[in-house]
């Protein structure tokens, strides 16, 4: 007998903590989160709601030494359930096997191999997937905001950058 998946509440334009505490409540424990180490905030969130939860983090192996100290800093902040994808042992390198075969080998299939759900887009010529207006088929980031020379959306850009004005 299949589990019935829970009724959808309306939540459009509800704060984050609120969607992330009704997908807690919903899935747990079933739902993770996943990290790249870039910042914290779903994590934060996260582990207020439900301090067990499990963060993911696809350790590809070649991340800078800053990347495993923050993930070390939040492990310790948050007693964090933290669960590290990792490549098999002899995985494909970008400068010996192409970057297609390193990212394949240290990314995705740590991913398929824990049976994490990925965008079928990826599988669809998108490399990065982004809101469906703005997003084309594309290498890297090529494809958002395709011939626009815009690169990000703002959200990666800082800290610094972010003023109340903006928030």
């Amino acid at each position: 007998m299949s589990a019935v998946a829970p009724a959808l509440p309306d939540l459009d334009g509800a704060p984050a903590a609120e969607i992330l505490g009704w997908a807690l409540a919903a899935f747990s424990p079933r739902l993770a989160v996943a990290c790249s180490m870039q910042d914290a905030v779903v994590v934060d969130l996260a582990v207020r709601l439900d301090p067990a939860v499990e963060v993911f983090f696809l350790d590809t192996g070649f991340h800078f030494a800053e990347t495993y100290r923050t993930a070390a800093r939040l492990k310790r902040r948050y007693g964090l359930n933290l669960v590290r994808l990792v490549p098999d042992r002899g995985a494909a390198v970008s400068d010996r096997d192409g970057t297609d075969a390193c990212c394949t080998a240290r990314k995705v299939a740590p991913m398929a191999a824990h049976d994490l759900i990925v965008n079928p887009l990826l599988g669809q010529g998108y490399d990065s997937v982004g809101c469906a207006p703005c997003t084309l088929p594309g290498r890297g980031r090529d494809g958002r905001w395709a011939g626009t020379g815009k690169t990000e959306c703002g959200l990666h850009a800082g800290p610094d950058s972010l003023s109340a004005s903006r928030l």
